[in-house]
């Protein structure tokens, strides 16, 4: 079995802050239980054509029959298979097939020793809980004496499973009256129990496989081993019974302590061996072992080459009536009906029809009546079974694959693909095994995925005007898929006016899910990289010369060497599946770039999308001015990074202006040099991360000289970015002639790499560049000159040990309540780190932490913590240059960044504030991960906002406790009235309320309302694991606390939520939590930040004649804009909160939280008219 660990990359996060394992989160909620009833019918020893296997035709060349190329497809593909003749004759006599009259056509011992381990069961081992039932096609007979329990009766009773039903009949056949036969009714009748064995048949005669309590990997690695033991060692045999397989299916998920709740309160069941028969009967509730039982979903799967048999039909339906009186009592209800009863419990049954369309029953030498009679049949169970449409004409149930409607909807948990049919040409066993395995895949993939976001949307276009405003809103979701790679999503939601109304334009796949787009590309992509021409490998930094052009990511372009593996088979194989493309693998057939067909854009796990528009001009600035005249018509871009490796630039552009772009397009992509020799690890399906964090964009002059005049030509746009988990490394592009321009008839180039920068004292790259501009004088220069410059964090660290080690670091002189803490968790040397690097060059200006550093914090390295947040930058004043940053640490120290001296030596960092000031133990400190959060008083002091918390924990660890608090920055002036340092001013301090709660995204300020999420764990976690926790909404005021001068009083309440969805009508309600601060969310809801918008305010005008006769325009209705808090939610079935609108965009789910209209006023520029 192939053994992934899907849990390793969340464990590598827990090296930045030191936290605790992971609780189960909205990337992993209850894997489904799938409970498989795989055909083990006499029928799938044939060959797809009828004819029976030939075994004889040499080492390798054999043929495989039905069943062989099932289980290729389920357990693992075979390169070479031969098979061997057993005749059922020479079984031992006690043997349940003995004397059967087909042969069994067994897979030789040297074919599975071959195996591959490439099946759907391997594949999907890591997202579902798999069960397997097998035929049991002995129904009973006279011979069975009540009230014999046939389940009980072992082999005699073919080991059956479930309900015992009693096949009750005396017919009257001549219809006068009298029964005309002896019966089975009363005394006589007898057990009629067929459907399922139950697993006391053992490994070798296909027993019942449950799907197990446990949910750790290893557990379900096991189950799902036995399962593929089994299915190996099955000899196929007997009927079809469908309907009773399905009544059994039934009987399983409400009685099996496997897939029950377990009641919190209650002890643990005994682990008594028992399969839990009778749990939901008088006396058995509470019996159930599943901690996820009240949320895990759960789906019935039936594989079959036939239709139902085996029920005692028609027999039983000609003679309809009460049994005991002169007819016949049917033992089971129709096979779709026992799919109905499936359906009614929240099981939907899905079908697969196998190899169907050869089969000629009545032997006429024609298959379409059989072959539409077989489909309708397993089409009617998929119907009743929740999983189709109906699908009235013959001529689409016939069509391959039909073309009967079908209704897919994760977001509504609707999966009416239809039955699916495999129609197999027994002279292509590899075409018919990947078809088997496509079917199931396809059902496996809709009912394994879940799709969640970790990022905040972005918006582009905000235009208000007469009946012209438009905005357009971008939000990034991520699919946890089943055995296969992790899919991004990347959808556009469009707001256009209409007169004085804002409507919402439909979402539509074609042109607003940029993946899909994607998918749909017949044109080669055009991706890049950059490999310098000599150097010890990739990991490393370079600065940018003259060779800064980017190479293709091409097979004519990258070699073997540069991606760091041996042949030329693995270079193409690489190539081909970061490309998502198999034809450009050596054999596109079998190349694991067919995992990627469908899903090309990787998944977008923390990357937020960042919108690029094109230029506005710049008041005071001539060049700018230039340089946005030169790039007008530069359509709108959005840029995101995924985990596939690639940081993608897409079209955003909302119609085709003329270029013949298809509006959503990925221009180009980047895989930067950091990764080249890592990209294999995610093959075939493993999960990692690559390009994960933060991506910063601006337009930049790169240097400024008093006395000067730059040219339009002298400004760049320039994008800088970190990998978060992805990489120790940061890397800058310069987008500026790679953006599409209509003026330049449809061509642009490639971006051009300007560095890649790498540093020993560089951890995980958690934090996100800003890009800035400072005003510096570097040695060798005559004088000080503006100057574009990144600021990068250290990143993630790791332990060195448990015990608190003393702070080296002072805070301020002057003490308004933020004295640090004595201790501080003890950290190793490795993202303890800050740099200021030339943004053109990758030259560090300036950086903090010694290359060889191990103890307290010396006076070049103050940090006593990996510094691992997005710094903040404090601009005094339009386009002015950077005097000071503001940084969390990990340990929850707040640092500031002082630049406003020319010289970079004179630059400091000091603490500023320590969340957790007042322990002294330094184990309860927590991450400050987040960007803080800037605005200003009425005195224009600095008030800097900011909190602690792990996003990527959320579990409930003992005793932890999270904090944000408001500061004022407030000089302090000396004896001699200037000013000589600065410090901290305490306004309010929150302590989060419940255990656990942290702080899950960054603080955002408007009108005075500070805005933020928090995620509360669930106290109960450990007993019922589905409540795992609830997201809540705060807003408070960024500056007073409830109790004047007690900032320990918590901050005002400031959240008002619009309670009917009209927010010009003042009717709002407070938060309905902590005071009127805080609205809670239902469990299993996790926000990761909210993002303030306003939505384009719509004007409607009208033309009216003036006294004098003249037309004019007249604005006759304004529609202001709604203020909206907008965020992502996992594709669950929890709800938002009331006053919220919950909308599904693509695979994701959007949540806005309209707020009231603020005051504000329209503003008419100007008129004009003309009179002659």
């Amino acid at each position: 079995m192939r053994r992934r660990s899907i849990e390793l990359p969340f464990l590598l996060g827990l090296m930045a802050f030191g936290a605790s394992a992971r609780a189960q989160d909205d990337t992993s909620l209850p894997r489904p239980v799938v409970l498989l009833g795989m055909d083990s019918s006499g029928s799938m020893e044939y060959l797809a054509n009828d004819d029976l296997p030939n075994c004889n035709l040499g080492p390798g060349l054999d043929e495989a029959n039905r069943y062989n190329i099932a289980m290729a497809a389920m357990t693992g593909s075979f390169p070479s298979f031969d098979c061997t003749v057993v005749d059922r004759s020479t079984l031992p006599p006690n043997s349940i097939d003995y004397n059967y009259f087909l042969d069994h056509y067994a897979i030789s011992a040297a074919t599975l020793a071959g195996q591959l381990q490439n099946g759907v069961l391997d594949n999907y081992s890591e997202r579902i809980k798999f069960a397997l039932m097998t035929f049991d096609s002995w129904a009973g007979g006279p011979n069975y004496p009540e009230p014999m329990q046939s389940w009980t009766a072992g082999q005699q009773g073919m080991w059956s499973y479930g309900h015992n039903h009693v096949f009750d009949c005396f017919p009257d056949l001549d219809g006068d009256g009298d029964e005309d036969c002896t019966g089975w009714h009363g005394a006589n009748a007898f057990i009629w129990d067929a459907g399922a064995r139950n697993k006391t048949a053992g490994v070798t005669d296909g027993g019942l496989v449950s799907a197990g309590d446990e949910d750790d990997q290893a557990s379900i690695d096991a189950v799902n081993a036995r399962i593929q033991q089994e299915l190996l060692a099955l000899r196929p045999f007997g009927a079809t019974p469908l309907a009773s397989l399905l009544d059994d299916m039934h009987f399983y998920f409400l009685n099996n302590k496997d897939v029950l709740p377990k009641d919190p309160a209650a002890p643990d069941p005994p682990n008594d061996g028992d399969d839990g028969d009778g749990a939901h009967l008088p006396g058995g509730a509470g019996k159930g072992r599943d901690l996820y039982g009240n949320c895990r979903k759960k789906y019935a799967v039936v594989f079959t080459d036939g239709i139902a048999n085996l029920d005692a039909r028609p027999f039983c339906e000609q003679y309809a009536g009460d049994g005991a009186t002169f007819g016949c009592t049917c033992p089971y209800d129709t096979a779709p009906e026992q799919a109905a009863d499936l359906a009614a419990e929240g099981i939907p049954v899905f079908v697969i029809g196998y190899a169907l369309e050869l089969s000629d029953i009545n032997g006429d030498g024609s298959t379409d009546d059989e072959n539409l009679a077989n489909r309708r049949a397993l089409w009617d169970i998929a119907v009743q079974g929740d999983t189709a449409d109906a699908c009235p004409s013959d001529l689409d149930l016939l069509a391959t694959p039909p073309t009967c409607p079908r209704t897919i909807d994760p977001a509504s948990g609707v999966f009416h693909m239809g039955a699916l049919f495999v129609d197999c040409d027994p002279g292509q066993p590899e075409v018919c095994r990947q078809a088997v395995a496509s079917a199931f895949s396809q059902i496996f993939d809709a009912i394994g995925a879940q799709s969640t976001s970790r990022t905040l949307p972005s918006f582009s276009g905000a235009t208000s005007g007469t009946g012209g405003g438009e905005q357009n809103q971008f939000d990034a979701f991520f699919t946890v898929s089943n055995g296969y790679p992790w899919q991004g999503h990347l959808v556009r939601s469009r707001f256009l006016c209409n007169d004085a109304n804002l409507e919402e334009v439909g979402y539509d796949a074609d042109t607003d899910s940029f993946g899909d787009i994607l998918n749909q590309r017949a044109t080669p992509r055009r991706l890049y990289t950059f490999q310098p021409a000599a150097g010890p490998g990739a990991q490393r930094s370079f600065l940018r010369s003259a060779n800064g052009i980017t190479e293709p990511f091409a097979a004519a372009s990258v070699t073997a060497a540069e991606l760091g593996v041996p042949t030329e088979a693995r270079r193409r194989s690489i190539l081909a599946f970061v490309h998502a493309d198999p034809s450009l693998d050596i054999d596109p057939t079998n190349s694991m770039a067919q995992r990627r067909v469908g899903r090309r854009l990787g998944d977008i796990y923390h990357s937020a999308p960042v919108v690029i528009d094109p230029p506005t001009p710049r008041f005071g600035s001539p060049s700018y001015t230039a340089f946005q005249t030169l790039h007008a018509k530069r359509r709108p871009v959005v840029l995101v990074g995924s985990n596939d490796g690639i940081l993608h630039a897409f079209d955003a552009a909302a119609v085709d202006d003329g270029t013949g772009v298809v509006p959503g397009k990925e221009l180009w992509g980047f895989v930067a040099p950091y990764h080249l020799q890592t990209l294999e690890t995610q093959m075939p399906a493993s999960h990692q991360f690559y390009v994960d964090g933060t991506i910063a964009v601006a337009d930049v002059l790169p240097v400024f000289r008093q006395g000067s005049t730059p040219q339009g030509t002298d400004w760049r746009t320039v994008a800088v970015y970190g990998m978060r988990q992805g990489a120790e490394a940061y890397v800058a592009l310069d987008l500026t002639d790679s953006l599409l321009d209509p003026d330049r008839a449809g061509a642009f180039d490639e971006p051009e790499m300007l560095w890649q920068f790498v540093d020993p004292n560089l951890g995980q790259s958690y934090g996100g560049a800003q890009i800035a501009k400072v005003f510096v004088q570097l040695g060798g220069e005559a004088a000080p000159a503006e100057r574009a410059v990144a600021v990068l964090v250290g990143g993630a660290g790791t332990l060195s040990s448990n015990a608190g080690c003393r702070r080296q670091t002072n805070t301020y002189t002057a003490d308004h309540g933020t004295l640090q803490s004595q201790r501080v968790r003890c950290w190793n040397p490795r993202g303890r780190s800050l740099f200021i690097i030339d943004l053109m060059t990758g030259n560090v200006i300036r950086s903090w932490g010694p290359s060889t550093y191990s103890g307290p914090a010396s006076a070049n390295n103050p940090f006593d913590s990996p510094v691992i947040g997005t710094p903040a930058i404090f601009l005094n004043g339009f386009d002015t240059t950077m005097e000071r940053a503001f940084v969390g640490d990990a340990d929850g120290g707040l640092w500031r960044v002082q630049t406003d001296n020319p010289d970079p030596n004179q630059w400091t960092v000091s603490l500023m504030h320590d969340l957790f000031n007042d322990d002294n133990s330094g184990q309860k400190h927590q991450p400050a991960a987040e960007q803080p959060a800037l605005s200003t008083d009425t005195l224009e002091r600095v008030i800097v906002m900011y909190g602690s918390g792990d996003p990527d924990n959320l579990s409930a660890d003992v005793d932890d406790e999270n904090r944000v608090v408001s500061l004022t920055e407030q000089a302090e002036i000396n004896a001699n009235g200037v000013n000589d340092d600065y410090t901290a001013i305490l306004n309010w301090q929150l302590v989060l309320p419940d255990d656990e709660e942290k702080l899950t995204g960054a603080i955002s300020v408007t009108d005075g309302i500070a805005y933020f999420t928090s995620f509360i764990p669930a106290p109960n976690a450990t007993k019922d694991r589905c409540n795992f926790g609830n997201a809540r909404i705060w807003g408070v005021d960024y500056l007073r606390p409830v109790n004047l001068g007690d900032p320990m009083s918590g901050p005002l309440a400031k959240l008002r939520l619009d309670v009917n969805g009209d927010a010009s009508d003042g009717n709002e309600a407070p938060g309905s939590d902590q005071g009127g601060r805080a609205e809670d969310l239902d469990a299993g809801t996790v926000l990761y930040g909210l993002q303030a918008v306003r939505r384009p305010t719509c004007v409607e005008s009208a033309n009216v004649t003036d006294p004098l006769g003249f037309t004019r325009q007249q604005i006759s209705a304004i529609t202001p804009g709604d203020f909206q808090l907008v965020a992502h939610l996992p594709d669950n079935d929890a709800d938002a909160c009331p006053g919220c609108n919950d909308r599904s965009v693509g695979p994701g789910r959007v949540v806005e939280i309209r707020q009231t209209t603020r005051e504000g006023y329209a503003k008419i520029d100007s008129w004009g008219a003309l009179i002659e």
